[in-house]
């Protein structure tokens, strides 16, 4: 999936970068979205500010860059692109 190809609601936010994308959605989102944002297999991380992430659990072993953003509000080292909901 290309990032110009994801749909952003009104109140969603999108952080991209050269190496990886974080995604901020306000509302719940398809699975079918997670599969092909942050890959097949995913983990779901509940960060310290009580919001879920969406983290592909292979991004290490697939050598996905760190996100670093993503990284920051885990306070974890998180790979590849994520998806953040409340």
């Amino acid at each position: 999936m290309d990032v110009k190809d994801i749909e952003l609601g009104e109140n969603d936010a999108l952080l991209s970068n050269k190496n990886s994308v974080t995604i901020f959605f306000k509302e719940k989102i398809d699975e079918r979205d997670i599969c092909s944002i942050v890959g097949e297999w995913y983990l779901i991380l509940v960060i310290p500010d009580g919001r879920k992430m969406y983290v592909d659990e292979e991004a290490f072993s697939k050598s996905k860059p760190v996100n670093n953003e993503a990284s920051k509000l885990a306070d974890v080292s998180i790979a590849g692109n994520v998806i953040l909901t409340n």
